[in-house]
């Protein structure tokens, strides 16, 4: 992946940035406040990673356009809220989602991995996915994650760990020793409230009826895979029902732009009350300028993909639905009748006593956590044991970066993240994030650029800074960083080695880096989806 250029602007002011090479680019300037960050965020917001803008920037108010190259093909991507649309020679792409988005990087980069999350098989979202290039100089915290969101730092380790070709890695956060005591003292307030429950109960046969917890010995495995078979089947079919509206919508669209084609053929369409021959089709985010006839046919053939695509997701959905029903027909059968209506009805037939409801609440927690140990033992200590090993080479490789910048640092590195109480600070976090991004890249060896905002902040020694721009020079792939320089830095020419590309920000107006002298540029990086986009 190479940047190649970078835009942000409305129909009033933009910014438009085409000097970034294929090597490292450093873009500075002489004091604070000249844009560097604006231009490192919406770089990165343009092709779907989450908000992190300066305070007093609002990016709705703004489309975002980027040049990327993914392989040996250039992706052109613009981004207005949520929504994005994505443009190469054949193809053109229009998301509703970030997450739609991600599935379609994923198709270009090769994979996203997937973590656990409460038991689910989660997508990291891309924010997550490109930390591991990509610094920002906001909301910094070497004990976590940047974005801090869904997604932890155990979750960014599980990534980094199938990136490297370990089979879904799963990380317990609970200590062993802390789940069994949560078991123990479970059991203990399990016991007390069956003696509870015993003395509401008028006779035995009332209890065996009624109570859940009385039943749970005969109808406990019966119960928990109809339920798990019947809240699958629900949530299956709130997806297709999702997809099905979703598709109506597009279907209608696609045929008000066929009519609308059919309209122009046969005469001319204009504004009843100005006359203008211009007509804006106009999603949640982004006007789309459909008066032309090739826009339109490339709107109607990026709507005419996503039905394909979710009419092919309907019909995957419906086979699941039907082979759970099958597995749910099946259970049935293979049951005796009143224990079948016991397992499926018991919630119906069951007294109110909010004992017998804790008392059943609490088993299936006891349950829970028998299981996580169980599976813990059984199949996840292999692979934890291999992860922890790749993250040990990992951290094994921060040290020996910071060895090189700084052979006597009394900075030492013991895991990807500091301790919540020990958060590196001042220059000390500056050489974390360059150990951190540039030991994953080593590692990994992966495709992606670096990109560090503000990689010199905390009176990083000038020293340490030429060692560091050395070992992103001898990478030899793109890296982009910026710089506030001092006075007499900037009056010595800091950045004019041959081998990086030197980016001067100083004179752009404090706090003002758009303007209306580069609406043109801006228009014309929009123009290039065929008039397809229009700004507003």
């Amino acid at each position: 992946m190479i940047f190649k250029s970078f835009g942000v602007g409305n129909k009033n002011e933009s910014f438009v940035e085409d000097r970034l090479s294929d090597k490292v680019n450093v873009i500075y300037s002489d004091d604070n406040n000249r844009g560097k960050t604006l231009v490192m965020q919406g770089l990165l917001y343009s092709i779907g990673n989450s908000s992190i803008f300066p305070d007093g920037f609002n990016e709705k108010e703004y489309t975002f356009y980027s040049l990327v190259r993914i392989g040996e093909v250039d992706y052109q991507f613009v981004r207005k809220g949520s929504t994005f649309v994505v443009k190469s020679e054949g193809l053109l792409k229009i998301f509703d989602t970030d997450s739609e988005l991600r599935t379609f990087i994923a198709s270009l980069v090769g994979s996203i991995p997937k973590v656990q999350k409460k038991g689910m098989d989660v997508t990291v979202d891309l924010t997550t996915f490109y930390e591991m290039f990509f610094i920002g100089q906001d909301k910094r915290n070497p004990s976590s994650l940047i974005g801090n969101g869904y997604f932890k730092k155990d979750d960014f380790k599980s990534m980094l760990c199938q990136l490297g070709g370990i089979n879904r890695p799963d990380f317990d956060s609970d200590d062993e020793i802390e789940t069994k005591q949560m078991i123990k003292e479970l059991k203990a307030q399990h016991k007390s409230l069956i003696k509870k429950l015993s003395l509401l109960s008028k006779t035995p046969s009332l209890a065996l009826l009624t109570s859940k917890t009385a039943d749970h010995d005969d109808a406990r495995i019966v119960r928990n895979k109809a339920k798990i078979i019947t809240e699958e089947i629900n949530e299956k079919r709130k997806q297709r029902n999702r997809e099905t509206i979703r598709v109506e919508k597009l279907t209608s669209l696609k045929n008000e732009l066929n009519s609308l084609n059919r309209n122009m053929n046969l005469g001319e369409i204009v504004c009843s009350d100005c006359g203008s021959e211009k007509i804006v089709f106009k999603n949640k985010n982004i006007e789309f300028d459909v008066s032309n006839k090739e826009v339109r046919s490339e709107i109607i053939k990026s709507i005419s993909d996503n039905i394909s695509d979710k009419n092919e997701a309907i019909l995957s959905l419906s086979f699941e639905i039907n082979t759970l029903q099958s597995r749910l027909r099946e259970l049935e059968k293979t049951t005796p009748p009143d224990l079948f209506q016991l397992a499926m009805f018991s919630d119906d037939i069951r007294t109110e006593e909010q004992y017998d409801s804790d008392a059943h609440k609490t088993l299936l927690k006891i349950k829970e956590l028998e299981n996580r140990q169980i599976n813990t033992k059984k199949g996840f200590n292999d692979t934890k044991a291999q992860c922890i090993e790749f993250i040990e080479r990992i951290v094994k490789s921060m040290n020996d970066y910071r060895d090189a910048i700084d052979p006597n640092a009394r900075l030492h590195f013991n895991d990807l993240f500091s301790k919540p109480n020990n958060v590196f600070s001042g220059s000390d976090e500056q050489e974390y994030y360059y150990c951190r991004t540039m030991a994953i890249n080593n590692i990994l060896d992966h495709r992606f650029p670096i990109v560090v905002d503000a990689f010199r902040d905390g009176e990083l020694s000038s020293n340490k800074e030429e060692k560091m721009l050395e070992e992103f020079i001898g990478l030899g792939k793109q890296v982009i960083l910026t710089s506030t320089l001092k006075k007499e830095e900037y009056n010595s020419g800091k950045y004019s080695d041959q081998r990086i590309t030197s980016i001067d920000y100083s004179k752009h107006p404090n706090g003002k880096l758009l303007s209306v002298e580069n609406n043109q540029k801006f228009k014309e990086y929009i123009d290039s989806f065929g008039g397809l986009i229009v700004l507003s």
